[in-house]
């Protein structure tokens, strides 16, 4: 699946969650195989390359951060 083998942090790479320990049937990442706390440390280093950009209309700067995305946007089921 190549929207899992994008991620740079590994959020998909082990079986965090299973059906029996919670009861359910949909798990996070289908499998229970993804991490949020993988995924987290990820938004952490965005949020930290974020820059400063103008805002038309607004007097200070606003934060601009370009989360990863990788997972989305390498993921086939979403240009179909």
């Amino acid at each position: 699946m190549p929207c899992r083998e994008a991620c740079p942090q590994k959020a998909f790479a082990e079986t965090i969650y299973i059906r029996e320990d919670h009861g359910i049937e949909a798990l996070p990442g289908r499998g229970g195989v993804y991490s949020r706390v993988r995924c987290d440390q990820q938004m952490t280093v965005d949020n930290a390359a974020a820059e400063m950009i103008a805002i038309e209309g607004q007097g200070e700067p606003a934060k601009r951060v370009r989360f990863c995305r990788a997972c989305e946007l390498a993921c086939p089921a979403g240009s179909l």
